[in-house]
Formats: structure tokens, C-alpha cells, sequence
């Protein structure tokens, strides 16, 4: 049997009362921070792997012509996932939310490309790392559709 618990009085940014479940607000913050470590940790398996017992960076055997070409986009967009759903996470319309998970959704299929292209260009394998995107864009769907469905605006 669930527990109901009494709505408490939140006050919006511009001052207006209004009723708010804890709990549900509770299980937003719990979604938002597994998906914040999870976006985190696949950026830390999109950048290192480990070999003969340390790490190493996986585009340091890439060519060097694609120092600031590949490599750089790859990077950009790593750090552009885990960036948007926090500074989403923020905000308090439910449009600004949708807004920057929006982006981190297209920053993940972008990764995913590069990814790809690198596979296909012969600079090593991506198995792992698509797996983990494929993990984190489940969840950012996820949590993007809890969002929409809200009865709230925030």
C-alpha cells in the first residue's frame, strides 16, 4: 500500500503558491542524479580504456591531422551530454527543461556518429562506448517523456 503524503506549498519564481507531492519531486531528483552519473560515466568510457592495467585516452592512437578535426568534435559533444541534462535540470519551466534535454539528446547521437566514422575509419573499437550511449539516451527518453506527461509546469 502506497503512502499519500500531504502536498506542500511551493513558491514559484515569481512568487504564486502552489501544491507540490514530495514524493514525486523526491523521485524527479533521484531520476535526474542517476542519469547525471550514468551520462558522466559513459563520457569517462567514451574518453579512456584501459590497457595492459591503466588508462589511456581512446583517441591518443588516432592520426594527428585528426587532433582538431574528429577528435575535437568527439570531445565537444561527450561534454555537451552530461552539461545539458544538468543545466536542464535547473531550470524551472517545463519547456526550458524539454529545451536542454532536447540537446543532449541530439549531443548523444552525435557522439553515436562519431563513434561510428571512427570504427569505420579503422581508429579502433566502439562496442563498449555505443552500448553506454545507447544506455544513457534510454534514460534522458525516458526522463524527457516523464517531463512531457507532468501535470506541472516545473
Amino acid at each position: 500500500m502506497a503512502i499519500e503524503y500531504p502536498a506542500a506549498r511551493v513558491m514559484d519564481p515569481i512568487g504564486n503558491s502552489k501544491s507540490e507531492k514530495p514524493r514525486r519531486r523526491l523521485q524527479t531528483v533521484f531520476a535526474h542524479k542517476r542519469l547525471c552519473r550514468l551520462s558522466r560515466g559513459s563520457l569517462s568510457i567514451f574518453y579512456r580504456e584501459r590497457r595492459n592495467g591503466g588508462l589511456c585516452e581512446f583517441t591518443s592512437h588516432f592520426p594527428k591531422s585528426e587532433t582538431y578535426g574528429l577528435v575535437l568534435q568527439m570531445r565537444r559533444a561527450a561534454v555537451s551530454i552530461p552539461a545539458n541534462i544538468a543545466e536542464g535540470f535547473r531550470r524551472r519551466g517545463k519547456a526550458d527543461k524539454v529545451r536542454f534535454l532536447n540537446t543532449s539528446e541530439a549531443s548523444l547521437e552525435e557522439s553515436r556518429y562519431h563513434l561510428i566514422l571512427s570504427e569505420d575509419l579503422k581508429y579502433g573499437e566502439t562496442g563498449k562506448r555505443l552500448h553506454s550511449l545507447e544506455i544513457v539516451s534510454r534514460l534522458t527518453n525516458a526522463y524527457l517523456k516523464a517531463i512531457l506527461d507532468s501535470s506541472s509546469d516545473s
